[in-house]
Protein backbone atom coordinates (compact mmCIF):
# COMPACT_ATOMS: atom_id res chain seq x y z
CA UNK A 1 0.00 0.00 0.00
CA UNK A 2 1.19 3.55 -0.46
CA UNK A 3 -1.33 5.32 1.09
CA UNK A 4 -2.20 7.62 -1.71
CA UNK A 5 -5.75 7.01 -1.79
CA UNK A 6 -6.33 7.88 1.84
CA UNK A 7 -5.22 11.47 2.81
CA UNK A 8 -3.24 10.99 6.27
CA UNK A 9 -2.60 7.97 6.45
CA UNK A 10 0.84 5.92 7.36
CA UNK A 11 2.30 3.40 5.68
CA UNK A 12 5.25 0.57 7.08
CA UNK A 13 7.02 0.14 4.18
CA UNK A 14 9.23 -2.63 4.91
CA UNK A 15 12.63 -4.60 3.50
CA UNK A 16 10.06 -7.52 2.21
CA UNK A 17 6.67 -8.03 1.01
CA UNK A 18 4.23 -8.50 4.31
CA UNK A 19 1.77 -11.80 4.20
CA UNK A 20 -0.06 -11.29 7.41
CA UNK A 21 -0.79 -8.29 9.92
CA UNK A 22 -1.68 -8.53 13.57
CA UNK A 23 -2.74 -5.14 15.38
CA UNK A 24 -2.50 -5.43 19.31
CA UNK A 25 -2.77 -2.99 22.06
CA UNK A 26 0.45 -1.07 21.30
CA UNK A 27 1.90 -3.02 17.99
CA UNK A 28 1.89 -3.40 14.60
CA UNK A 29 3.55 -7.14 14.10
CA UNK A 30 4.27 -7.91 10.55
CA UNK A 31 4.31 -11.81 8.98
CA UNK A 32 7.10 -11.70 5.90
CA UNK A 33 8.13 -13.41 2.99
CA UNK A 34 11.87 -13.12 3.96
CA UNK A 35 11.36 -15.36 7.02
CA UNK A 36 11.13 -12.30 9.43
CA UNK A 37 8.47 -10.83 12.12
CA UNK A 38 8.73 -7.27 12.95
CA UNK A 39 7.34 -5.30 15.56
CA UNK A 40 6.64 -1.61 15.21
CA UNK A 41 5.36 1.06 17.67
CA UNK A 42 1.78 1.51 16.23
CA UNK A 43 1.95 5.75 17.51
CA UNK A 44 4.71 6.46 15.35
CA UNK A 45 5.75 2.85 13.16
CA UNK A 46 9.08 2.91 13.95
CA UNK A 47 10.74 -0.94 14.07
CA UNK A 48 11.25 -2.14 17.26
CA UNK A 49 12.20 -5.59 16.98
CA UNK A 50 13.13 -8.03 13.90
CA UNK A 51 13.19 -11.46 14.75
CA UNK A 52 14.89 -13.44 12.38
CA UNK A 53 12.56 -17.01 12.15
CA UNK A 54 13.38 -18.66 9.18
CA UNK A 55 14.41 -18.75 5.75
CA UNK A 56 11.20 -19.61 4.75
CA UNK A 57 7.84 -17.01 3.92
CA UNK A 58 6.32 -16.20 7.54
CA UNK A 59 2.43 -16.85 6.17
CA UNK A 60 0.88 -16.81 9.80
CA UNK A 61 0.97 -15.99 13.07
CA UNK A 62 -0.65 -15.22 16.54
CA UNK A 63 -0.51 -15.27 20.15
CA UNK A 64 -1.43 -17.29 22.62
CA UNK A 65 -4.07 -16.28 25.49
CA UNK A 66 -1.24 -14.69 27.72
CA UNK A 67 0.09 -12.72 24.94
CA UNK A 68 3.73 -14.42 26.12
CA UNK A 69 4.11 -16.72 23.11
CA UNK A 70 3.62 -16.46 19.43
CA UNK A 71 3.54 -19.06 17.50
CA UNK A 72 4.20 -18.39 13.49
CA UNK A 73 3.76 -21.03 10.46
CA UNK A 74 5.89 -20.63 7.35
CA UNK A 75 4.99 -21.64 3.64
CA UNK A 76 6.46 -25.13 3.93
CA UNK A 77 4.57 -25.44 7.09
CA UNK A 78 6.79 -25.47 9.55
CA UNK A 79 6.01 -24.14 13.45
CA UNK A 80 8.20 -22.14 15.74
CA UNK A 81 6.91 -20.67 18.94
CA UNK A 82 8.27 -17.12 20.00
CA UNK A 83 8.13 -16.83 23.55
CA UNK A 84 9.15 -13.57 25.45
CA UNK A 85 9.71 -14.09 29.40
CA UNK A 86 10.57 -10.53 29.90
CA UNK A 87 13.81 -10.35 30.25
CA UNK A 88 17.02 -9.87 28.07
CA UNK A 89 18.65 -13.15 26.64
CA UNK A 90 22.48 -14.16 26.23
CA UNK A 91 22.24 -13.40 22.46
CA UNK A 92 20.74 -9.82 23.26
CA UNK A 93 17.42 -10.75 22.28
CA UNK A 94 14.31 -10.55 24.35
CA UNK A 95 12.73 -13.52 23.19
CA UNK A 96 13.51 -17.16 22.64
CA UNK A 97 12.97 -18.84 19.33
CA UNK A 98 12.39 -22.58 18.89
CA UNK A 99 11.34 -24.51 15.95
CA UNK A 100 8.42 -27.06 16.83
CA UNK A 101 7.77 -28.94 13.27
CA UNK A 102 8.90 -29.09 10.19
CA UNK A 103 8.29 -31.76 7.84
CA UNK A 104 6.91 -31.04 4.49
CA UNK A 105 10.07 -29.98 1.89
CA UNK A 106 7.63 -28.02 -0.28
CA UNK A 107 5.13 -26.02 0.06
CA UNK A 108 1.61 -26.91 2.60
CA UNK A 109 -1.42 -27.46 0.82
CA UNK A 110 -4.38 -27.98 2.33
CA UNK A 111 -5.03 -28.45 6.48
CA UNK A 112 -7.94 -30.33 7.49
CA UNK A 113 -8.90 -31.92 11.06
CA UNK A 114 -10.96 -34.56 12.42
CA UNK A 115 -13.91 -34.15 13.81
CA UNK A 116 -14.67 -37.36 15.30
CA UNK A 117 -12.77 -37.33 18.27
CA UNK A 118 -9.08 -38.10 17.92
CA UNK A 119 -6.65 -35.08 18.63
CA UNK A 120 -5.45 -35.68 14.59
CA UNK A 121 -4.44 -33.16 11.92
CA UNK A 122 -3.59 -33.51 8.40
CA UNK A 123 -1.50 -31.77 5.71
CA UNK A 124 -1.31 -32.11 2.25
CA UNK A 125 2.14 -30.60 0.54
CA UNK A 126 3.43 -30.25 -3.32
CA UNK A 127 6.29 -32.47 -2.05
CA UNK A 128 4.01 -35.39 -2.74
CA UNK A 129 3.43 -36.30 1.06
CA UNK A 130 -0.13 -36.34 3.11
CA UNK A 131 1.56 -36.06 6.89
CA UNK A 132 -0.87 -36.64 9.86
CA UNK A 133 -0.55 -34.82 13.12
CA UNK A 134 -1.04 -35.62 16.66
CA UNK A 135 -1.81 -31.79 18.17
CA UNK A 136 -1.57 -33.46 21.87
CA UNK A 137 1.66 -34.41 21.16
CA UNK A 138 2.62 -31.63 18.49
CA UNK A 139 4.30 -34.60 16.30
CA UNK A 140 3.70 -36.30 13.16
CA UNK A 141 2.50 -39.69 13.25
CA UNK A 142 2.23 -41.04 10.04
CA UNK A 143 2.39 -40.37 6.44
CA UNK A 144 1.82 -41.44 2.72
CA UNK A 145 4.62 -40.23 -0.03
CA UNK A 146 2.00 -39.98 -3.09
CA UNK A 147 3.24 -40.17 -6.73
CA UNK A 148 2.32 -36.65 -7.44
CA UNK A 149 2.01 -33.27 -5.44
CA UNK A 150 -1.23 -33.36 -3.82
CA UNK A 151 -3.89 -30.18 -3.45
CA UNK A 152 -6.67 -31.08 -0.79
CA UNK A 153 -7.77 -33.37 2.37
CA UNK A 154 -10.93 -33.85 3.76
CA UNK A 155 -11.36 -35.75 6.79
CA UNK A 156 -14.09 -38.18 7.27
CA UNK A 157 -16.77 -36.55 9.97
CA UNK A 158 -17.36 -39.83 12.16
CA UNK A 159 -14.01 -42.27 10.97
CA UNK A 160 -10.36 -41.97 11.26
CA UNK A 161 -10.02 -41.82 7.32
CA UNK A 162 -8.63 -39.08 4.83
CA UNK A 163 -9.65 -38.37 1.65
CA UNK A 164 -6.51 -36.85 -0.61
CA UNK A 165 -6.27 -35.13 -4.12
CA UNK A 166 -3.46 -34.93 -6.37
CA UNK A 167 -2.27 -32.93 -9.59
CA UNK A 168 -2.34 -36.48 -11.69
Amino acid sequence: STGKLAKGSRVIKGPSRIRDVIMEQSHIITCCDDGHIRWYARANHQLNADIDVSDQAIVSAGFTQEYSKLTVETAKGDQFLITFPGQVQDNGDAWITKKLAGDHDGLVTSLDSFASGEPWGVTTGDDCTVRVWDYRRKGRVGGLLCESPLTSAACHPSKPLVAICSEM
